[in-house]
């Protein structure tokens, strides 16, 4: 998990219970921040890959699809639009 000094974005206003986000501090946008932790990431995910391993929060940020073979990504899409054919279930997770 990283924590840095940013601007509150859309996540914070859903996830963060409104009682409780009224008490934390608003701080302003810090772009060089969010660029770093992504690259910071990016980086794990990319040390997870070289030795084949996987985070347990696997969401919307880990690269899921890029070691599958073409008919296993294509498996899993069919999947994803026969079973959430209005992509509502966490749309953007697993790449999909």
């Amino acid at each position: 998990m990283f924590y840095w000094q940013d601007e509150r974005n859309v996540f914070h206003e859903r996830m963060v219970p409104a009682d409780y986000l009224k008490t934390l501090p608003v701080y302003p946008a810090n772009p060089a921040g969010r660029a770093l932790v992504h690259e910071m990431k990016q980086g794990i995910v990319d040390l997870f890959h070289r030795h084949g391993a996987a985070h347990f929060q696997v969401g919307k940020f880990y690269p899921y699809l890029r070691d599958r073979g073409a008919p296993t990504v294509q498996l899993v899409r069919d999947l994803k639009r026969a079973l959430d054919p209005r992509n509502r279930l966490n749309p953007g997770a697993l790449g999909l």
